[in-house]
């Protein structure tokens, strides 16, 4: 199948911050998409942090791509933090 992702990473992606989003329906896909595809090895030094999604389905196989305070919302009730945003 085809797979994806809401924030969805280039191959060879590099040294950046994802950080302060929100991810909405980021799983309304064909495929069971995810919030985060960071898809394979070649991909590095991404750090994702301070972001909101109403949904856990994800991908992260790069290599030094940490995740910090990433609020998952199941009940369509987003948080002050994410509506700031």
């Amino acid at each position: 199948g085809r797979g994806g992702g809401a924030y969805y990473t280039d191959e060879g992606s590099a040294y950046y911050n994802l950080t302060a989003n929100v991810f909405s329906n980021a799983s309304f896909c064909e495929d069971k998409c995810e919030w985060l595809h960071i898809w394979t090895s070649s991909i590095h030094d991404i750090r994702t942090a301070n972001c909101y999604t109403d949904t856990s389905v994800q991908n992260n196989h790069g290599t030094d791509c940490p995740e910090a305070n990433i609020t998952v919302v199941t009940d369509g009730h987003w948080p002050a933090g994410a509506l700031g945003i």
